[in-house]
């Protein structure tokens, strides 16, 4: 089933961004058992990027990158950050180390998973840009209720 992520920021919620709430988030999109999706994620804040991830049983099926037009194939670990795991676990990271002016996130209201990512510039690089991450499409093969 497809499922507009974030087509409007609208549908969902802007979460305080601690590690506890983030440890919250993650186990409650955990408990959902979703073993099998397709994520695209928008990169902006640079050279924009489309990457398309099919998870299957858990494992990378199938990922692709868009820039400039032109696409190709990532392997798993250039994958994995662009998993519901691998963008939980950006986050924590980016929160741990203490290095972004601001990490921002919007959880998808249904499924729990960051829908939207703001980064703000890493503290030594004042003229840095903002990295924006942001799902725009996510579906479950199941004909089944959406998460």
């Amino acid at each position: 089933m497809l499922l507009a992520a974030v087509a409007v920021l609208a549908a969902c919620r802007e979460a305080a961004v601690t590690e506890e709430d983030l440890e919250k988030a993650e186990t409650s999109w955990r408990s959902r058992g979703i073993e099998s999706y397709e994520i695209d994620v928008v990169l902006s804040g640079g050279p924009e990027r489309r990457v398309h991830v099919a998870v299957r049983d858990g494992a990378i099926a199938e990922a692709t990158v868009t820039e400039h037009s032109i696409v190709r194939a990532l392997n798993e670990a250039q994958a994995r950050p662009y998993t519901v795991e691998g963008l939980f676990r950006t986050l924590a990271v980016e929160l741990r180390g203490g290095e972004r002016r601001f990490v921002r996130v919007w959880f998808d209201a249904r499924c729990g998973f960051p829908a939207h990512m703001e980064l703000g510039p890493r503290r030594d690089r004042p003229e840095g840009s903002v990295l924006l991450l942001r799902v725009e499409r996510f579906e479950t093969p199941s004909s089944g209720e959406l998460c």
